[in-house]
């Protein structure tokens, strides 16, 4: 595909957790070379860094807000992507939270907390977006953390999820 075919027929990212970080540069980087991005936050409130970004950058993004740990507003979100933008075809799932602490000092709420944002939120997302991502040959990608697989002090809970 051309430079000149992306413009004319961008492809459609979902990108979660876009208020900072490694989601704010990935939707960035990713309108740069011609993607339509769909760009989410939790709190809409937080979307500055990421709109002053944009404007630096010259770039256009679709801020949308999502909260991934609400049951239902993952399939709800990429029904009106898909309807709004008539496909979806890539998700990064990149929304996550840091919960420090250890195992006898953090509440259940703090675990459960980052079990719903780092894990059970990946999972929402990508079920309600698969069927699209099958129709346009899409992908998935998940950010994740070494964390998994090599435990840190004070970050059990980060870790577990």
């Amino acid at each position: 595909m051309t430079d000149a075919d992306a413009l004319a027929n961008p492809r459609t990212v979902l990108i979660t957790g876009t208020s900072s970080g490694i989601g704010l540069h990935t939707a960035i980087g990713a309108a740069r070379t011609g993607w339509r991005v769909v760009a989410t936050l939790r709190d809409a409130n937080r979307d500055r860094a990421l709109r002053t970004a944009a404007d630096e950058a010259g770039v256009e993004l679709d801020v949308r807000a999502l909260d991934v740990t609400h049951p239902t507003a993952a399939q709800e979100l990429v029904d009106r992507v898909v309807a709004d933008h008539g496909s979806l075809d890539a998700v990064v799932n990149n929304a996550g939270t840091g919960k420090v602490g250890t195992t006898e000092t953090l509440p259940i709420s703090e675990f459960q907390d980052a079990l719903e944002t780092n894990f059970l939120s990946v999972v929402r997302v990508t079920q309600a977006a698969l069927p699209h991502l099958r129709a346009a040959r899409g992908r998935v990608l998940t950010v994740t953390s070494v964390g998994g697989v090599v435990g840190q002090p004070f970050d059990d809970a980060y870790c577990a999820a």
